[in-house]
């Protein structure tokens, strides 16, 4: 008999934020208050999952490698936007025990952003509290691009067995490595697809769409979406336990 895992809730749920810019411009607002607003949300989200729910890892999309293709004033704005971010809310995290990481090509960021960053992430390193995973300059192609690279350079040079790679090798090269994969994902905005967010990690998640922008996004919608997740069985393959026993 297969066990359905009904119920559970997830500990890895990850966001992806959509919808600043159709936000501010359905307000007749500048696209970048959109994105400020986008920040102030994130904030909340954040100290709600750390302070009112067991989930133990918390992914946000901050900025996708696409995003550059933008006009480069609202791209100066986002940069802007978020290393403010980071400066004004590190020791705030530190003092609520959030363990901040970071995944993506971070060396394609302004390198004031960059080194703030890297504060960020050594400044909370040793907290045991929920765990803050920010993709910024992050797609899956290219993280899977730069995984292959490294595996490539190890099989070339001889320390690793091209027969030996498998799929533990290709995610211990990933930028997740250690981390557990989404269970639960959380798309605002509408659209009903991935964009490129961690296409091997995001495998088996459950999926959530709210029509909502992120900036109208808040912890009721996160906590809905968790009655969601609970709703729904997860066979892994199997059967439904019902099933299985007739």
């Amino acid at each position: 008999m297969v066990t359905n895992k009904i119920n559970a809730g997830p500990e890895h749920v990850a966001i992806i934020m959509d919808g600043n810019g159709r936000w501010a411009k359905e307000l007749m607002l500048p696209r970048q208050f959109g994105h400020f607003k986008g920040a102030q949300v994130a904030k909340k989200i954040i100290r709600h999952v750390s302070d009112n729910t067991d989930v133990s890892v918390l992914t946000i999309w901050g900025y996708s490698t696409d995003n550059n293709s933008r006009p480069s004033a609202e791209v100066d704005a986002l940069m802007n936007i978020f290393k403010k971010f980071i400066i004004r809310n590190t020791e705030e995290l530190h003092e609520e025990n959030v363990h901040v990481t970071f995944i993506g090509d971070l060396t394609r960021l302004p390198l004031k952003l960059q080194k703030v960053a890297h504060v960020m992430r050594d400044r909370t390193v040793d907290n045991t509290g929920l765990h803050l995973q920010i993709a910024l300059s992050y797609l899956g192609d290219d993280e899977i691009e730069r995984a292959v690279r490294k595996i490539a350079q190890k099989v070339q040079s001889g320390e690793l067995d091209y027969t030996k790679v498998n799929t533990e090798i290709i995610y211990a090269h990933l930028d997740t490595v250690g981390v557990r994969n989404p269970d639960l994902i959380i798309r605002t905005s509408g659209e009903q697809r991935m964009s490129g967010f961690m296409p091997l990690q995001s495998s088996k998640s459950e999926l959530v769409f709210v029509k909502d922008h992120w900036p109208a996004f808040t912890p009721q919608h996160f906590d809905q979406a968790l009655i969601e997740y609970g709703k729904r069985e997860r066979r892994f393959g199997g059967i439904a336990e019902t099933t299985a026993a007739e």
